[in-house]
């Protein structure tokens, strides 16, 4: 233990009291031997404290409790501000590590120096069973192509809870409060600035699917909306020029998703939706397409009542 580098899990949550003993307990029941547990309840309003309160006096888990809700994203800062070990590995309250995943993730960052993030593939539990592998080849990959080919397709990196990187790194910053939905996705990017990625084919980690989970509220492409805008303020920041032209064409093609997406929600009478879509999208034809659906609208009404 006393040659193993100290492992910081930190566990951000709010209202999670049906998911986060299990979370707790996969992070106790891992095989690696020096970690450090750090529980930040972001003012929870159901039963998830009294949960917690069971832990407290356990040697290798502090928990803090916010005076008010911070917020998800500042949540997430807290955890790191309160961080001791060199390496930090994120856990959703909602999630699930398998009872070797620090080893693996800690023999990587000790092999390959030159790391600056690891992640690995994951498997969906709850409403969902599948295995998600990322979409290139596993092992090393350069921290700039890994970066390119993330803008070019999608955060594949995945979550928090997939990944583990260097305390030490975050001097280029921490997670971006001003970023709607994808401040992680922006931190692993600007991880890969600095470092190479490492992919583990191994699945390590269980991301729960659940009614109650905030990617919920990605539904009617508000997702697809938040890229579009997420890589535009990518053009606007320095660091990212030398892939400014990738950026650039990712998000043309990027639009046209959108446009199109906006188009299937007209067609199914989605007019709210299909209005937010297409106007995010940059097309100019928006009032155009919505007089053609109303017109064939009102014209097939009159049609029905002869």
């Amino acid at each position: 233990m006393q040659n193993q580098p100290l492992v910081s899990i930190l566990i951000p949550v709010y209202n999670m009291e049906s998911f986060i003993e299990e979370a707790v307990d996969s992070a106790l029941n891992q095989g690696y031997g020096n970690c450090e547990i750090i529980i930040v309840d972001n003012h929870s309003t159901d039963n998830t404290w009294k949960v917690l309160s069971k832990y407290q006096s356990h040697p290798n888990i502090v928990v803090y409790k916010n005076a008010s809700n911070i917020g998800m994203v500042r949540n997430w800062n807290a955890c790191l501000s309160y961080a001791k070990g060199e390496y930090i590995k994120f856990l959703n309250a909602d999630d699930v590590l398998d009872a070797d995943a620090i080893s693996k993730y800690v023999h990587i960052l000790q092999e390959f120096p030159t790391v600056s993030l690891v992640t690995a593939s994951y498997t969906t539990f709850g409403t969902e069973h599948k295995t998600y592998v990322p979409p290139v080849a596993f092992g090393l990959l350069k921290g700039k192509e890994a970066l390119v080919k993330s803008i070019e397709s999608h955060n594949w990196i995945g979550s928090p809870t997939q990944v583990m990187f260097k305390r030490s790194d975050l001097s280029i910053g921490h997670f971006n409060i001003a970023s709607n939905f994808w401040p992680d996705w922006e931190l692993w990017l600007k991880l890969l600035l600095i470092g190479d990625l490492y992919i583990i084919e191994e699945s390590l980690t269980k991301y729960r699917i659940h009614a109650n989970q905030i990617s919920g509220d990605f539904n009617h492409g508000k997702s697809r909306i938040q890229t579009l805008i997420f890589l535009k303020c990518l053009t606007r920041a320095e660091p990212f020029s030398f892939c400014l032209p990738i950026l650039l064409d990712t998000i043309k093609r990027k639009q046209y998703w959108v446009y199109e997406y906006g188009m299937s929600q007209l067609r199914r009478g989605n007019i709210r939706a299909s209005r937010v879509l297409i106007k995010a999208s940059g097309s100019s034809y928006i009032s155009l397409f919505l007089f053609k659906y109303l017109y064939e609208k009102i014209q097939g009404n009159v049609f029905n009542k002869k």
